[in-house]
């Protein structure tokens, strides 16, 4: 059997949607913005190399910003944002991407 039909399919194979990417200098309140008007309840944050630095989530928004009285629209993204998550490439397999995911 090809990998394929043995269940060994990539990341890239499954098309999975493009991910939401801002700066991570964007304010609170752009960033909930963009999230509303694109259905998602995850943004990646880059930083000034455009490297992948941090990610924001509706959690992260309701236990970091919502809870703190944080101001949104002066707050940047980055002080609130989960730094250095955990990734993988495109090549990955997705049973290994699946199982980073279940390990935290």
């Amino acid at each position: 059997l090809s990998g394929e039909r043995s269940g060994e399919r990539t990341v890239k194979r499954l098309r999975l949607c493009k991910a939401l990417t801002v700066p991570d200098s964007t304010t609170l309140y752009e960033a909930c913005r963009r999230m509303a008007s694109r259905r998602v309840d995850a943004l990646l944050l880059t930083d000034s190399n455009a490297l992948l630095c941090g990610i924001l989530t509706d959690r992260d928004i309701a236990t970091r910003v919502i809870a703190k009285e944080l101001n949104l629209e002066e707050t940047p993204v980055s002080k609130v944002m989960t730094k250095n998550p955990v990734f993988v490439l495109s090549d990955t397999m997705a049973v290994e991407a699946l199982q980073k995911m279940v390990q935290g």
